[in-house]
């Protein structure tokens, strides 16, 4: 039996169905974009992470080689983000810092210190 055959069958019904079949589509191709742009940013993510290590033991290598005790890389983040205000919030990160700079165990030592020592009473 053809549709067209089917009794109370109406153009309305064809365009039901054709606008289902459109919902569909849309929906796969909408599916498949999603997972095309998951795998280009994690493809991106490899590649700038591997830049960035790169430019990190560069960095290092020339502080040691010239004397430098601080590299600090510094990134602009929040909604100003790349407009070069003044009043842009920055992420930064030591790339480099001399073993000298490390005050570690001192400031623990001094906690360690403050804690041990005597509370006193009012």
């Amino acid at each position: 039996m053809l549709e067209r055959d089917i009794p109370n069958k109406t153009p309305g019904d064809e365009l039901r169905k054709a606008q289902q079949e459109l919902r569909v589509a849309a929906n796969e191709l909408q599916v498949t974009q999603m997972r095309q742009d998951a795998a280009i940013a994690a493809q991106f993510r490899t590649s700038y992470s591997g830049l960035l290590k790169k430019v990190d033991e560069a960095a290092a290598a020339y502080a040691r080689e010239h004397g430098i005790d601080l590299v600090v890389r510094t990134q602009p983040s929040g909604e100003s983000a790349g407009q070069g205000s003044l009043e842009d919030v920055h992420d930064r990160q030591v790339l480099y810092a001399a073993p000298r700079l490390d005050i570690t165990d001192a400031i623990i030592r001094r906690l360690n210190t403050e804690y041990e020592a005597p509370i006193e009473v009012d």
